[in-house]
């Protein structure tokens, strides 16, 4: 590994299951992590985050391209619509689906941002595999199962500190991505925990099976690119 990465120490990482929060107070939260973090590259932040209905609108995201009812309509859906800084382009939020939201630095580490992704999605892999669900990455940045897309992915880097994350459906109404574009695509495929197993594991379940696994991967570098 680098010479600049020998300084963090996985254990200088804070877990936190948050449970349910709106998009726009966990995008607080995130900010306030990523300061800390920036102040001082020798620790980080994973956060688990079960979010209310939300349309977040990625940097190459657009509101008329890819979301698919009117604003007047999704609001008396409950939906709310917010556009962020990360990556990619529409995505959707909704209860039984886990957010995970890593803030880390990145260099002192010792990741690329390319290594970096490839870190999340084999992780995520892992967690889906302990529930018998076979996935993949697809053509789009992701997970994929045989019955369509079940881990999304869009992060932002600045200043060499990570902020968004992934999603993983796992018992959350698959219905309601009719409302966008998935990745820019009409009538893409969604899956889920639920809907692949049969099981219906608690967030926070999930959430500590993704921490623990992940903590594995970084303590054996060789492991990230495993899958």
């Amino acid at each position: 590994m680098k010479q600049d990465c020998i300084m963090f120490l996985p254990d200088r990482i804070s877990f936190q299951y948050i449970g349910h929060c709106s998009y726009k107070p966990a995008l607080t939260v995130q900010q306030d992590c990523w300061l800390q973090v920036l102040a001082t590259r020798s620790m980080g932040f994973v956060l688990g985050v079960e979010h209310s209905n939300v349309v977040t609108l990625g940097k190459r995201g657009s509101l008329t391209a890819d979301v698919m009812f009117p604003e007047t309509q999704l609001s008396a859906r409950d939906f709310e619509i917010v556009r962020t800084d990360r990556g990619g382009q529409a995505t959707i939020h909704t209860p039984g689906q886990l957010v995970i939201y890593p803030i880390l630095p990145l260099r002192e580490m010792g990741f690329t941002v390319s290594s970096y992704v490839q870190l999340l999605l084999s992780v995520s892999i892992e967690v889906l595999a302990a529930y018998g669900i076979a996935a993949k990455c697809g053509e789009n940045t992701g997970l994929y199962t045989e019955n369509g897309k079940i881990c999304f992915v869009g992060i932002r880097v600045e200043k060499g500190v990570t902020r968004h994350g992934i999603s993983l459906n796992i018992s959350n109404d698959l219905s309601l991505f009719q409302v966008i574009r998935p990745c820019g695509m009409s009538g893409a495929r969604i899956d889920s925990v639920l809907k692949a197993s049969g099981q219906n594991p608690g967030l926070s379940e999930v959430f500590e099976l993704w921490q623990k696994i992940f903590l594995g991967r970084i303590s054996m570098p060789s492991l990230v690119l495993s899958n």
